[in-house]
């Protein structure tokens, strides 16, 4: 079962904080159902780095993460975590994050569990490559927090 715990993003158009909920465990249905919430912008920004010419290096990683397939990959395995940030009645982003399996290198802390983040995403219409002006900020660095707080 998963735990829900009140957060703040930055809500970019109201210049405020605006409550909003940290998921700690989505499950594959609703990450289903935010790529699908994603798919027409994400659609819509290829489109247009198709017909501006940009190579495809050149494009930002995560237009082709297809977060269905990585949901249900990790489905059911105690060491993955999928979380999710809902605001307005909908998922402002998700991270993949592995909570064994990984080590420190750092010297003072070699050898030490470690979480990682595999994969870290805001939706698409809070990011100002999607939209002009994007909807809320702060959804990389609550994610971040929370990894910390895995850990």
């Amino acid at each position: 079962m998963s735990q829900r715990s009140a957060i703040s993003l930055w809500d970019r158009h109201a210049q405020q904080l605006v409550p909003a909920t940290l998921v700690d465990a989505l499950d594959t249905s609703d990450v289903i159902q935010a790529a699908l919430s994603w798919r027409p912008l994400i659609e819509a920004r290829i489109q247009k780095l198709l017909a501006d010419g940009i190579p495809r290096s050149q494009w930002p990683e995560h237009l082709h993460w297809d977060w269905e397939a990585k949901a249900s990959a990790v489905a059911g395995l105690l060491a993955y975590q999928i979380m999710g940030i809902e605001g307005e009645g909908a998922l402002q982003g998700m991270m993949l994050a592995a909570t064994v399996g990984k080590v420190c290198h750092i010297p003072s802390q070699a050898g030490r569990p470690l979480v990682y983040i595999h994969f870290l995403a805001t939706s698409p219409w809070n990011d100002a490559e999607f939209v002009d002006p994007p909807r809320f900020g702060l959804v990389g660095k609550v994610f971040l927090a929370a990894a910390i707080q895995l850990g």
